[in-house]
């Protein structure tokens, strides 16, 4: 058994906790809970017991930002073309 090879393949692959992840995107612990238990970010369960620890990868992070980037884009409000906006017309009038 070579352990060189397999903590190199686990330095790859870094896993982040809930309270990581949601330190790195701003929400809180029960926001990342809720991704969790409905699906929206993969994540791995380390155990099987009645509360096995959770982690989620990089990849699966990452993965989860770029979908919900490109819904929030695909949602945002639409202006009128050549329309100003009230602040752009209020800060050309000062």
């Amino acid at each position: 058994m070579n352990n060189g090879g397999s903590a190199q393949s686990h330095s790859s692959t870094f896993l982040h906790t809930i309270a990581d992840v949601a330190a790195l995107t701003g929400m809180s612990t029960r926001t990342v809970k809720r991704w969790v238990e409905t699906g929206k970010i993969d994540h791995i369960r380390l155990g099987d017991g009645p509360r096995p620890a959770i982690r989620i990868s990089e990849a699966a992070l990452q993965d989860y930002l770029r979908r919900s980037t490109k819904r929030a884009d695909d949602n945002a409000p639409r202006r009128k073309p050549g329309r100003p906006r009230r602040d752009e017309v209020e800060s050309s009038a000062a």
